[in-house]
């Protein structure tokens, strides 16, 4: 980035609480090799979404080593070579053997800014970039190298940036810009008049396959957009910013490219949700959970079973229908028990809302269903903290929580039990989630189907009725399939002919 961005106040950097951390990673390395008597040149490479500070991390890293009487620093950025000395001088390279001396020094420390070094350094060599393999494929190729990655930016990071550099802007604008576009600081703080343009442009690229592929690395950098795409970093334990894993920017991402993915009704996405490809779990929850808000708040028929904690028997399985109703992102709880007390589906459009993913009216409207998606085969356990806070809050907005309902991909559905240690004290069920399959795709959204199964068919033709058991808010009763055998799923019709 440069600097704080044309905005920003430019004689203030804002110091985020990763650099020491990432600072220490290097420094215990270099540590480590003093005492095995390890003689090997220091590499280090720092990856991270495009526009979240590593310059900054560079600048704020020239200023500690200077604060260290560190001896020299070798600065490149934007193919020219900056020599910063002990005594505070700073010289700029004339000729490409102007620092030779400095660079074969064990003390120098060389700090490479977006671009393969052009120089061997046998002190500590540090490049930070974005995930461009033609930037540092090379550098890394050299020989033993560290790679370390940097988080995006948290929203309470990106507030206290704001209030610290970008103090004319309003908080609600930068908190509405963050629930969109996740924690990058160049288009949430910095560039962001033309956010709407480029996120246009990052949906227009974006592709299954090469999502598939980004959940295990197995990408080109030009393919990802990585404005929606980010770098999902652990900064604790053992792997602290040593490992990552591609995820969406945001709870409004995921769902776009859920809507993008199932438009084109792509076999792959089918089967990455059914968890026939090999994946990141936490990837395809987040796709799913997406894929499910997609579907609920358009409301039909589905399949529940309730739930006994402990218990693979339960109650029995039945139907429920659903109303259909507009989503509303939400940023708070009790914005979120408003949503639903005017009729929304209410989804929470930061993706660390605590306990569930999603609230809706219950089919009698008198209360509320809150939500937990999950893709795991072996239960869920709900967090205490979380589902009180929501209780409060909609008892109080007068649509209390009447029912915990689990949607999960069809594949899980049978298998799925209750884990709750702790009584809730209301029912919960667990709900199927059709993601089709091969030989019928299927989408219940879709009104232009030709392959749908009878349960398919059954929610359009009831969609919006509510009649039955009343534990779920007056829209369950027992289900009877096609054979009308109580207890027994809908059967699947296939179309004949050619699809």
């Amino acid at each position: 980035m440069g600097d704080l961005g044309v905005s920003g106040d430019k004689r203030k950097l804002y110091v985020r609480s990763c650099y020491p951390m990432i600072l220490k990673a290097i420094e215990d390395k270099r540590q480590y090799n003093i005492d095995t008597k390890d003689r090997s040149r220091i590499r280090v490479t720092i990856l991270g979404t495009p526009g979240i500070g590593k310059t900054w991390m560079l600048y704020w890293l020239l200023w500690i080593l200077r604060c260290r009487d560190v001896p020299v620093v070798i600065f490149q950025a934007k193919d020219q070579m900056y020599r910063f000395a002990a005594d505070g001088t700073v010289r700029l390279s004339l000729s490409i053997h102007s620092f030779d001396a400095d660079l074969n020094n064990d003390k120098c420390w060389y700090l490479v800014d977006g671009q393969e070094p052009k120089f061997y350094c046998t002190g500590i060599t540090i490049l930070a970039t974005s995930p461009d393999r033609k930037k540092y494929s090379e550098f890394r190729k050299q020989g033993p190298s560290m790679l370390l990655y940097m988080p995006v930016f948290t929203q309470t990071e990106m507030l206290v940036c704001r209030a610290a550099c970008f103090s004319d802007q309003r908080e609600e604008d930068v908190v509405a810009r963050y629930a969109r576009i996740g924690g990058v600081v160049r288009y949430v703080l910095d560039q962001y008049e033309e956010l709407d343009e480029e996120l246009a442009v990052a949906f227009s690229r974006v592709k299954v396959k090469e999502c598939m592929e980004a959940i295990t690395g197995q990408y080109r950098a030009s393919s990802i957009p990585h404005l929606i795409m980010h770098f999902h970093v652990p900064i604790e334990g053992k792997w602290a910013f040593r490992k990552s894993m591609m995820m969406p920017a945001s709870n409004y991402v995921a769902s776009e490219l859920d809507r993008l993915f199932t438009k084109k009704q792509t076999i792959e996405y089918l089967r990455f949700l059914r968890n026939e490809i090999p994946d990141s779990e936490t990837m395809r929850g987040k796709l799913f959970e997406a894929h499910a808000h997609r579907i609920l708040e358009k409301g039909g028929t589905f399949r529940v079973r309730r739930l006994v904690r402990g218990s693979k028997a339960d109650q029995g399985e039945e139907v429920l229908n659903l109303i259909g109703h507009e989503r509303h992102w939400f940023h708070t709880v009790e914005d979120g028990a408003r949503s639903v007390a005017s009729g929304h589906f209410a989804c929470p459009d930061f993706t660390t809302f605590p306990t569930f993913d999603s609230f809706m009216p219950t089919p009698d409207g008198n209360g509320t269903m809150a939500i937990q998606d999950t893709i795991r085969k072996d239960g869920h356990e709900l967090k205490q903290e979380g589902f009180q806070s929501a209780k409060k809050a909609f008892k109080d907005a007068k649509v209390p929580i009447a029912s915990v309902v689990f949607p999960v991909p069809h594949p899980v559905f049978d298998l799925w039990r209750l884990e709750q240690k702790v009584t809730l004290g209301i029912p919960q069920y667990v709900l199927d989630i059709d993601v089709g399959t091969d030989e019928h795709l299927y989408f219940p959204s879709s009104t232009t189907t030709s392959h749908s199964s009878d349960h398919a068919t059954e929610r359009k033709r009831k969609r919006g009725s509510s009649s039955g058991d009343s534990s779920i808010g007056h829209g369950a009763r027992p289900s009877t399939g096609k054979r009308g055998r109580k207890g027994k799923g809908p059967t699947t019709v296939k179309k004949k002919g050619k699809r």
